[in-house]
């Protein structure tokens, strides 16, 4: 069997789970023998130039840029694992490639320019409960201005996305998480919980009881929720 990865990847300047998590699944499917190709941008090469904003806001709005089509076609996938395509892939694009196609959603980013369903210290869901016009209002990615082409891409809200509407399965790493894109709009019967991988030496030995202790992997901050 043959496996896509396809991601859009976040800068090595800061911390990215989701760059790890596509890391981890590459490592296990290839230790498993299943043949696996990542296909990803470099962010340091595709995000230098002048007219980098100006292209990015295109894409995001449009939804047309790169999809890794010819590369995956030289591959043969027989199904393509979807991750990140914020903000160097185009979403319309990754959704017509003509193969099988199942996404993780890492974040909130179908329905929040911000990506968290958090604003202001505190929890917050307008753009889907009221206008994706408000995270413009608030400049909840970069400013006003590089909040417009994501409200223009949420327009018809998380069940219109294309990748959304293209793909047979939507993996969520949690079920709070998996539970609130269904709230707003994520079809349930396209909804699994799918948990991150975990390196072997932080697995639980077998027959371990319960404990109190928990682990938090992720940056220290408030939007990730550790306070």
């Amino acid at each position: 069997m043959r496996i896509a990865i396809l991601h859009s990847r976040y800068s090595a300047r800061v911390p990215s789970g989701e760059n790890m998590v596509v890391d981890a699944e590459f490592n296990a499917l290839a230790k498993g023998k299943i043949e696996v190709q990542v296909f990803q941008t470099d962010p340091e090469v595709v995000r230098a130039g002048r007219a980098y904003p100006i292209i990015a806001a295109l894409r995001s709005s449009s939804g047309i840029g790169r999809s890794f089509d010819k590369e995956i076609a030289q591959f043969g996938p027989d199904l393509i694992h979807v991750h990140n395509v914020f903000p160097d892939l185009g979403e319309r694009s990754v959704a017509a490639l003509p193969y099988p196609l199942v996404v993780t959603a890492h974040n909130y980013r179908w329905g929040c320019a911000a990506g968290t369903f958090f604003r202001a210290g505190a929890p917050c869901t307008k753009c889907v409960s009221d206008s994706p016009l408000a995270g413009v209002a608030h400049g909840c990615h970069h400013g006003r201005l590089g909040s417009l082409p994501l409200a223009i891409a949420h327009h018809g809200g998380i069940a219109h996305n294309p990748i959304v509407r293209r793909a047979r399965q939507i993996w969520s790493p949690s079920h709070l998480h998996l539970h609130k894109l269904i709230e707003f709009g994520l079809p349930s019967w396209k909804a699994i919980v799918s948990p991150h991988f975990l390196p072997d030496s932080l697995s639980a030995p077998s027959g371990q009881g319960a404990r109190k202790n928990f682990v938090f992997a992720g940056r220290l901050e408030a939007a990730k929720g550790v306070l």
